[in-house]
């Protein structure tokens, strides 16, 4: 690959040089950055779209992981939400009803501060049901892997397999290492 792309690069130089006189030899390297892109789950590979060599953009979608246990990670999520939001609302409900009662002298300030304390439980099973929610939708959303940037997809790991890195080239960010073979060429004269 850096063979190749080497020659295209001293293609695109010669093909600017108009003299021959003007030529300049350059020996060295042309490597471009690599980027690891890890799957964050140890989930098993479904789906691989891509191939070896593709030239992919950013946000397309590079691995599938399997999602059976994460969607049921979510959905028992989304229940408790449904759950804690009934509870949550029916606490609040009491607490109006004591709140009620007890400014007309019916309920005593013992009941008073029992309902406050069921609302302030219930909204507090509400805020944790709805954080594993959201704990459980990014570890859905994380069972699709995207590109992260424009590049050449230049490792791949297997189908089936438990997740690894996939490599991409990143062609954007080339680093060229050369010599100069001239004699007696000022340095200023490269452009």
């Amino acid at each position: 690959r850096c063979v190749v792309l080497g020659l295209a690069l001293a293609t695109a130089l010669a093909a600017q040089c108009t003299d021959p006189a003007d030529d300049l030899l350059l020996v060295g390297t042309v490597e471009r950055t690599l980027i690891e892109v890890a799957p964050p789950l140890s989930e098993q590979i479904l789906e691989i779209p891509v191939e070896r060599g593709q030239h992919v953009e950013v946000g397309d979608v590079l691995v599938r992981l399997d999602a059976l246990l994460v969607e049921a990670d979510l959905a028992a999520a989304q229940a408790s939400v449904a759950g804690a939001q009934t509870q949550d609302e029916v606490a609040l409900d009491e607490y109006h009803r004591v709140v009620s009662l007890h400014g007309s002298g019916v309920a005593s300030q013992a009941q008073l501060d029992r309902a406050r304390l069921a609302r302030d439980e219930a909204g507090a099973l509400l805020r944790s049901a709805m954080a594993r929610m959201a704990v459980a939708q990014k570890r859905m959303n994380d069972t699709t892997v995207l590109a992260p940037v424009a590049g050449t997809v230049d490792q791949l790991p297997f189908a089936g397999d438990l997740p690894r890195d996939v490599a991409l080239g990143h062609i954007r960010r080339l680093r060229l290492d050369a010599l100069l073979a001239e004699g007696g060429r000022e340095v200023a004269d490269v452009r």
